[in-house]
């Protein structure tokens, strides 16, 4: 038995796996969304308030998408006329996230004196929302725009007190297209979200929006408790293959461009499309909260309805098969499953791909 054996059976493995089952067992599904978004949002031993993206433990994603957008907002920031005093920002569904504290706050400190900065945001959940509100109190240079507490697509038609917006963030797409219900059209959701943001776009400004790979076999791991499940029944995972096929074609391929060329009928303004693939990582200290972890991106169903608990025994026991996996040197595990340290801590490590979009709305000489 090599060490990697040795960790998957331990009493330390044995009594978190009880434990998270255990405390899964009679959630909603938003009380099991909400407990993964904490595991994602753990701290590093000695933070007590995030300041950098290396400050969270469960996730590297942030240290990946910092360089590209300080880049998308330096440009637009630093392109300004000095005449600008306002400028607008947009957050698309935070979630439980803090990109308010880790990014937004420290790149506009540099411009204080220099012009107000508005934060609006879109969050339905009024918990998630009422903590967003809260984090732009804290820091004097920001200053709160709109805060709209309905689900993103009940503004398609109308946004009240609407603002062109400078930057505007969409840090997970995943609540576009529900995988499980047979309704919804992952390309023409695409098409719509972006272009509601677009519309709402000023001349020179940006959206950024990034994305999980529902190829990457972390991923695919709950693909496979549906087809196993229903064998299929409900579409859940063709659903799945049809969003990642529309996020490949439109985004990360640029196709989007085709439909916003048309909404400046002028010719003054031109979209263009940048995107990136990344490797990122997510970290946890039991197997268990390695397969708790699998379930960001969508996976969950958002409603008050009981969590399906198989769901998790499943992926659990996925991961302890692949941790159990004896390879040879130099090759890797499924998931690219490994020990590693982060933040002093040793750690289980999976690979986790994530897509980033910038979509600019640039001005035509």
């Amino acid at each position: 038995m090599n060490s990697m054996n040795n960790h998957v059976d331990s009493d330390q493995e044995r009594e978190s796996e009880k434990r998270i089952l255990d405390e899964f067992k009679n959630l909603s599904n938003e009380e099991a969304h909400e407990h993964v978004q904490q595991r994602l949002l753990v701290l590093k031993r000695g933070v007590n308030t995030p300041k950098a993206p290396a400050d969270f433990l469960g996730s590297d994603s942030r240290e990946s998408l910092i360089p590209l957008m300080q880049n998308a907002l330096r440009g637009i920031l630093e392109s300004m006329n000095d005449s600008r005093k306002e400028c607008y920002i947009f957050d698309i569904m935070p979630g439980n996230e803090t990109q308010v504290d880790w990014f937004l706050a420290q790149e506009l400190e540099k411009y204080i004196g220099k012009r107000d900065h508005y934060l609006y945001v879109i969050e339905h959940n009024k918990k998630f929302l009422d903590s967003y509100k809260q984090r732009v109190k804290q820091y004097q240079h920001l200053k709160l725009g709109k805060p709209y507490d309905k689900k993103v697509k009940d503004y398609y038609q109308r946004l009240p007190d609407a603002k062109l917006m400078d930057f505007i963030i969409c840090m997970d797409i995943c609540f576009l297209t529900d995988y499980y219900e047979k309704i919804g059209h992952p390309e023409s959701d695409i098409i719509e979200f972006v272009k509601f943001l677009y519309g709402h776009l000023r001349p020179g400004g940006a959206i950024f929006l990034t994305y999980l790979d529902l190829d990457s076999s972390f991923s695919q791991v709950n693909a496979n408790y549906f087809k196993e499940k229903e064998k299929d029944n409900d579409g859940t995972t063709q659903r799945i293959i049809q969003i990642t096929k529309a996020r490949e074609e439109l985004l990360y391929n640029g196709k989007i461009v085709d439909h916003l060329n048309k909404l400046d009928e002028s010719k003054k303004t031109c979209p263009k499309v940048e995107s990136h693939k990344l490797s990122t990582f997510y970290y946890a200290k039991s197997l268990a909260d390695v397969a708790v972890m699998s379930l960001d991106g969508g996976f969950l169903k958002y409603n008050k309805s009981k969590f399906d608990y198989k769901h998790l025994e499943f992926v659990v026991n996925k991961v302890k098969e692949v941790a159990s996996t004896d390879v040879n040197r130099g090759d890797k595990r499924e998931f690219g499953l490994c020990k590693a340290e982060r933040g002093r801590d040793p750690l289980w490590r999976v690979e986790s791909l994530q897509y980033a979009c910038i979509i600019r709305k640039e001005v035509v000489n």
